[in-house]
């Protein structure tokens, strides 16, 4: 009789962690074979509108959980608005929703700075003491001009400005605001297009 040897359990997580990113790249892949494979009008056919903006709303705000799902977020955006769904709808939902998880990396950044090496505490009591030396409303407008302009997922823009111990109401109406614009601006530059080609 032979006795099997159990896998220790360093062995076992790196198992874990090997098939969980197979499995989260086929899972990608499926994605964006899915989306463009199937036009959108038969993504939202068998969604309904109602439903379609909803799934818009929930992709983007579990969007902010990871890099990845930044770019299911923008092509499910751009098979919504190639459909012809109201740019305007899909502007405000998908604004409100990435807001509601760039939010949470905002309160990471600003629990962080807690827990943070003293030599970075040094450097962000730094910053702030800097930030506090401009106006009032440079940092709502870097946040707006960041969210709306950029295209860099928000959250190290959020994590920043948490970090720096900025308020969460300075914060939130001008990155609504710069996500709400951007998400209408794609809708319209989408939808623009799909009816050009």
């Amino acid at each position: 009789m032979s006795a099997h040897k159990l896998p220790s359990k360093d062995d076992v997580v790196r198992s874990v962690k090997k098939w969980r990113f197979y499995v989260v790249l086929a899972l990608l892949v499926a994605w964006f074979v899915l989306i463009f494979t199937i036009s959108p009008s038969t993504i939202v056919s068998w969604l309904g509108v109602h439903n379609s903006y909803l799934a818009l709303f929930v992709i983007a705000a579990t969007g902010g959980v990871s890099f990845i799902s930044g770019y299911v977020y923008f092509s499910f955006l751009g098979s919504l608005a190639a459909a012809g769904l109201n740019p305007l709808w899909l502007g405000l939902l998908g604004g409100v929703g990435v807001s509601i998880g760039d939010s949470l990396f905002y309160f990471l950044g600003k629990q962080g700075r807690f827990v943070l090496p003293q030599r970075i505490e040094k450097a962000l009591n730094r910053s702030r003491k800097w930030l506090n030396k401009k106006t009032r409303w440079s940092i709502p407008l870097f946040v707006f001009s960041y969210a709306a302009f950029t295209p860099f997922p928000n959250e190290f823009m959020t994590i920043s400005v948490g970090l720096t111990g900025t308020r969460f109401r300075h914060m939130i109406f001008p990155l609504l605001l710069g996500n709400i614009f951007i998400t209408i601006m794609i809708a319209l530059g989408i939808r623009y297009l799909a009816g050009v080609l």
